[in-house]
């Protein structure tokens, strides 16, 4: 039952960031100035602050440039000698599961043993199912958010179901002002930053290998190393915020030959050329060739996506996956107990299995050539040629896979449509993952830029571009898409089918009725 709430419309009020937020040395816009060469150009890109709004006519370059340096500057230890990002605030203090008030606290927050292991809220989107790394152990996650996101929780009261139901129901009247709309900060204040984290868990014994990779201790003294990270900030000119995405280097290899990283028995050492490190995170040579690979290519699940249309015309029946081109070894439902005949490794976990993952887009090689689709590999070599002194050599493991944004911007506050995903042959055609904006045929019209096939393997491992498997018959199938199929400018109810405000689910953490997450 949707409820009224009189002071809905106080909330358009908190888009700008909390005046308790001062102004510091360490935060400017990025710089405006462009360089001439043809290559996308590392120039500037140090993490020594953190850039708050782009050029407003930025361009694929620069805005790759904004999120490469704001990870940097995130990564860089704070006073007490950690990365910044681990003092933000796990999402269990800005939305606590017993209902009461978010809270800000100052310093270092270790990793929750408990949320780490808790599939179903820190698991992989889409699909719930859990990811078991190469040592047969579940792949955990975390999600932070700054203190100008807890701040407007706090003063909003978002944070509450009854709450955010009166803002799902404003949006609906009017998606153009009502609703919840994150602050988008200033030229010299921060709007709301999200940050996702993966890690891979390392046994007692079993040492983590803290120069080639950040490791943390969890609260009970588990080592973790951290394999991915997504990058999400909001800013005067990003209204649909910055979707960026990060990897170790060892994660996974490349699925067909031609990129940066080939299927090989170990990865390659970036900072050691014709050396290797231990092993891939998420892939083992091994299994990988017991089952039938031919040492080049690892199949993926790339059938057709198939549907049939209803009588209405809009309605799809029948949603499920044509045969694959190949016998699948890589990135397959981690529910089957074989692959290509061979029985699957021996896990403790009983419900799902050691897969292999590889990336079904390769990042190319940097050829100089200043193409837009080498911009992102060319900053990655730029900045392992001259990587920032103040930065520890084990971030050095850690590349820019892209981010994906919108070509003209989105309004920081209001409802843009856009459409996602493949176009379908209904009456009339229409996209597969559309921003309807409730309806409204006055919204903005936006188009997607950047990296549209954007995935990490350690996050959306069976999201992957020309992926479609079958997860639940009769439902979508998964399939490679981008952030904005899934995180749309709209404000939803918890529960419906998951809580959301302004592209963020930190909402879908809210207690409903009683419950926790």
């Amino acid at each position: 039952m949707k409820t009224a709430f009189p002071a809905i419309a106080a909330l358009l009020a908190l888009t700008s960031a909390c005046t308790r937020h001062d102004t510091a040395p360490d935060r400017q816009p990025m710089p405006g100035a462009r360089d001439a060469s043809p290559r996308c150009s590392i120039a500037g890109v140090d993490g020594k602050r953190l850039w708050t709004d782009v050029p407003a006519q930025a361009d694929n370059c620069e805005m790759q440039r904004f999120v490469l340096n704001n990870f940097l500057y995130l990564a860089h230890d704070d006073s007490d000698g950690n990365p910044r990002f681990m003092s933000m605030a796990p999402w269990y203090d800005a939305i606590p599961q017993d209902g009461s008030a978010p809270r800000w606290r100052d310093g270092f927050k270790p990793l929750s043993t408990r949320a780490l292991r808790k599939t179903s809220r820190e698991g992989q989107p889409g699909d719930s199912f859990e990811l078991i790394d190469s040592a047969h152990r579940r792949v955990g996650y975390d999600v932070r958010v700054n203190e100008v996101f807890v701040d407007y929780l706090t003063r909003s009261r978002t944070y509450r179901a009854d709450v955010l139901s009166a803002a799902e129901a404003a949006f609906q009247r009017d998606p153009s002002s009502g609703g919840v709309w994150l602050p988008s900060g200033s030229e010299k204040m921060p709007g709301v930053i999200s940050i996702k984290t993966s890690w891979r868990s390392y046994p007692a014994g079993k040492s983590c290998p803290a120069a080639k990779m950040h490791c943390e201790r969890d609260a009970h003294g588990h080592w973790w190393g951290l394999i991915g990270l997504h990058l999400v900030q909001k800013t005067p000119t990003l209204g649909e915020m910055t979707w960026a995405t990060f990897e170790h280097v060892a994660n996974a290899p490349d699925c067909s030959p031609g990129g940066s990283a080939p299927i090989a028995p170990a990865p390659a050492d970036p900072l050691h050329p014709g050396k290797t490190l231990p092993e891939w995170h998420l892939f083992d040579w091994t299994s990988y060739r017991a089952q039938g690979g031919d040492g080049a290519r690892c199949a993926v699940p790339d059938g057709a996506y198939q549907y049939t249309v209803a009588a209405d015309g809009q309605t799809l029946q029948n949603q499920t996956c044509g045969t694959p081109s190949a016998t699948p070894l890589c990135n397959i439902d981690p529910r089957l107990a074989s692959v290509n005949g061979v029985q699957v490794d021996s896990d403790a976990n009983t419900r799902f299995h050691r897969i292999n993952v590889c990336r079904t887009v390769a990042q190319p090689r940097c050829s100089g050539s200043g193409a837009e689709g080498e911009q992102v590999a060319c900053l990655n070599q730029a900045l392992a040629d001259d990587f920032p002194a103040a930065l520890a050599d084990k971030w050095r493991y850690y590349a820019l896979i892209g981010s994906v944004y919108m070509a003209g911007h989105a309004p920081g506050v209001g409802c843009f449509r856009y459409d996602d995903g493949p176009m379908l042959t209904t009456q009339p055609p229409r996209s597969r993952f559309p921003s309807t904006c409730a309806g409204s045929t006055t919204a903005p019209q936006r188009a997607r830029a950047g990296d549209l096939r954007l995935a990490n393997t350690s996050m959306e491992t069976w999201m992957q571009d020309g992926t479609c498997m079958v997860a639940t018959p009769g439902a979508t199938p998964l399939m490679g898409r981008d952030c904005f199929a899934c995180h749309a400018p709209a404000t939803n109810e918890p529960g419906w089918p998951f809580g959301m405000g302004d592209m963020s689910f930190l909402f879908d953490r809210i207690p409903v009725s009683g419950t926790t997450q």
